[in-house]
């Protein structure tokens, strides 16, 4: 059951024109799409780092079963399912700081994922390659392609802005939430793990504990970066400009 889930979790955080080209088509074009290109080795790659680190460093034993918890991990936070199957609370601590940056990533466009989008990690990581590159060459002309389709500036300052305005409003509810009395690590994992939409965290929002206990104050701050992630931050945030209303 545990390796059907993990199956259609990555299926479901797949760009779903993908699957419309494979179904309806008969064109497997996977292969072809660099997000999904980089989806799957990110998937394959904190997969194997899990398991390495957990065989060496707890009481895991090289074995099937640590196999399945790793990918099982790895899928549920990287896809935002919320599964949890152990408590990946008691592994390492370089497990639990992996499990941290998957609270952000997020799966593929164009899919039922949360988190910011493998599509806009790549787009940021180019266009800081390319203003290195541009720091060397000041005259040099470098484009952002992306599946040999160039990237207009509007597009890449878009993605710039929604990635800074998803940092800062994740600074901003983790300060919000460590006022109501939650530790360093929950405040963090909370407001993280609220706004991609993802379930379990860390601390006291572990995976063998629920968000109950929280102060009515920190529901409702929760509950809003539910609601900015999941509707991708700029169609809450437009409402809360006067130009709008007018």
């Amino acid at each position: 059951i545990q390796w059907t889930i993990i199956i259609f979790m990555f299926l479901a955080a797949t760009n779903f024109s993908l699957h419309y080209l494979f179904i309806a088509k008969r064109k497997f074009e996977y292969y072809k799409d660099e997000e999904f290109y980089y989806y799957f080795w990110v998937m394959i790659i904190f997969s194997i780092l899990f398991f390495i680190n957990i065989v060496n460093f707890s009481d895991y034993k090289i074995n099937l079963t640590s196999v399945r918890h790793s990918i099982f991990t790895t899928v549920s936070l990287l896809t935002t399912s919320g599964f949890t199957i152990t408590d990946y609370e008691n592994w390492p601590t370089f497990s639990n700081m992996l499990v941290f940056i998957l609270l952000f990533l997020g799966g593929s466009s164009g899919s039922t994922t949360g988190g910011m989008k493998i599509i806009r990690t790549i787009v940021i990581s180019r266009y800081l390659f390319c203003e290195i590159r541009r720091l060397i060459h000041p005259k040099g002309i470098f484009n952002i392609s992306i599946n040999k389709k160039v990237i207009d500036d509007d597009v890449i300052k878009s993605t710039l802005g929604f990635y800074l305005f998803y940092i800062f409003i994740f600074i901003l509810s983790a300060l919000i939430l460590s006022t109501t009395g939650l530790d360093f690590i929950t405040s963090l994992t909370a407001a993280a793990s609220a706004i991609g939409n993802i379930g379990p965290g860390l601390g006291s929002i572990g995976p063998s504990e629920n968000w109950g206990h929280l102060t009515d104050m920190a529901k409702w701050v929760t509950s809003f970066c539910m609601l900015l992630g999941r509707l991708e931050i700029f169609t809450i945030m437009v409402l809360f400009s006067r130009s709008f209303w007018k």
